[in-house]
């Protein structure tokens, strides 16, 4: 009895648990997406705008209100005006009182510093050691009135030539000042720029050419043009070196030069990368000034240049550029277009450039008025002309090949005594060539030697 008592029991028991366990079943979950979340975080972020990139059309010669015949502005004077910039950059002086001072020339002989007096339709004279002055050349009526005035030259002679682009001439007065005669007038070409070697005159104009006219006293003839469409862009100051002519390509960024000696000759680049270079002198040594007008903004300089344009000798920041001159002290001149001051700069007295030593050590040096040329035949990538300079000047070698073609040039600056240029011959087929020599000295002498032949056997 008590066995079947107890297994009424155990399924009693049984069936209680069963309950008790289905009453805690987890319901079956509804179908749910883990979401992980990434906290949002908040960055801040200065931003630094780009300044506006200034735009400037580029004048060469901005078109004044002219003032009335014989109306100026105050007389220029000389004032201290330091320039805070490197060594070579500090300011002498400051010439004031113009209304757009422009192109410049000196005439050492009698220490004359003329400075083209755009919108007052003058000249101004100081003295250009002393800054005493000025003298006015203000020739408002008859024949040799000035018109916009824009640069300046100076022959041997102490006669001035000034570009007179309102009237579209060269305007040439002797060294009294007196008017002598108008070169060019019948071209109709806007004159920019002029300069003077010897007995030819070369201008500049706003048509992108070079004019060269050559004559005397109060009559002169054309002789040569250089540049043209697509050449120049906007071609101004310019400097005659032996038989160089350089030119400050504005537009291109750069200085050219042409072969005198060849009218219509292409132009050759000498330097490139500048900023609408406007200036452009010599001083005692051959160094090379330039101005940087940067399209009239900031930042503008004056730089100096080695003879041969491979060194920047130096550079001065300035606030407005255009015209240069040099003296006889290496103080340098430079014109404000956009202001009515001349900026006198302490000048750096550069020596003379160096020149290699010639190391022609041969039994047998060539003498004056001749030259050859080795190893004979030519072999390997280079090749050796041997000369003599009777005085320091500039050399110019040309060769040539049996076509007459021109197939390269090397020019160079040398001093006194035997001289050697080398060239490369790397590239050049085996064969006959020619090579001429033309010598160009400081007095303006200048020495072509006859072509000589030589043969490169590779």
């Amino acid at each position: 009895m008590r066995k079947n008592f107890l297994l009424p029991a155990v399924f009693f028991l049984i069936f209680l648990f069963t309950v008790k366990t289905a009453g805690a079943l987890t319901p079956t979950p509804t179908n749910t997406t883990a979401v992980t979340f990434t906290p949002t975080v908040t960055v801040s972020t200065t931003i630094t705008p780009t300044p506006p990139v200034p735009t400037a059309t580029f004048t060469v010669t901005p078109t004044p209100t002219l003032l009335p015949a014989n109306t100026a502005t105050a007389t220029p004077t000389a004032t201290f005006t330091p320039v805070p910039t490197t060594a070579c950059c500090q300011g002498v002086s400051s010439l004031a009182g113009f209304l757009g001072p422009a192109g410049m020339a000196i005439d050492g002989g009698r220490n004359r510093l003329y400075v083209a007096d755009f919108e007052n339709n003058r000249m101004q004279v100081f003295n250009s050691q002393t800054l005493a002055g000025p003298t006015t050349i203000f020739s408002s009526l008859g024949a040799g009135s000035l018109n916009l005035p824009i640069d300046a030259a100076v022959d041997g002679g102490g006669n001035l030539y000034i570009a007179d682009e309102g009237n579209e001439a060269v305007e040439k007065f002797d060294s009294n000042y007196t008017y002598v005669c108008s070169i060019g007038n019948s071209l109709g070409q806007s004159v920019v720029s002029v300069c003077t070697q010897g007995t030819t005159i070369y201008f500049s104009t706003l048509q992108n050419v070079v004019l060269g006219f050559t004559g005397s006293g109060a009559s002169y003839s054309a002789a040569s043009t250089f540049g043209g469409a697509g050449l120049l862009s906007n071609p101004n100051e310019m400097v005659a070196v032996g038989t160089w002519l350089y030119v400050a390509d504005s537009n291109h960024g750069q200085i050219v030069k042409f072969n005198t000696t060849v009218s219509e000759s292409a132009p050759m680049t000498v330097k490139t990368g500048l900023s609408h270079p406007s200036g452009l002198r010599t001083d005692a040594n051959g160094y090379f000034y330039v101005t940087e007008t940067n399209n009239g903004s900031a930042p503008e300089y004056l730089d100096t240049f080695s003879p041969d344009f491979g060194t920047l000798e130096n550079q001065c920041l300035l606030s407005d550029t255009w015209g240069i001159a040099v003296n006889s002290s290496e103080e340098v001149f430079v014109s404000g277009f956009n202001s009515t001051a001349v900026t006198v700069i302490q000048g750096c007295r550069l020596p003379p450039p160096p020149t290699p030593t010639p190391f022609y050590q041969g039994a047998n040096p060539p003498g004056a008025g001749d030259c050859f040329i080795y190893p004979s035949p030519v072999r390997g990538g280079q090749a050796t002309v041997s000369y003599e300079m009777t005085s320091a000047g500039s050399v110019d070698l040309k060769i040539w090949n049996e076509a007459a073609e021109r197939v390269a040039e090397v020019t160079d600056q040398k001093s006194t005594g035997v001289q050697v240029t080398p060239f490369s011959v790397a590239g050049f087929a085996s064969g006959v060539y020619f090579y001429t020599l033309t010598l160009s000295y400081g007095s303006g002498d200048v020495e072509k030697l006859p072509p000589h032949k030589f043969v490169i056997i590779h």
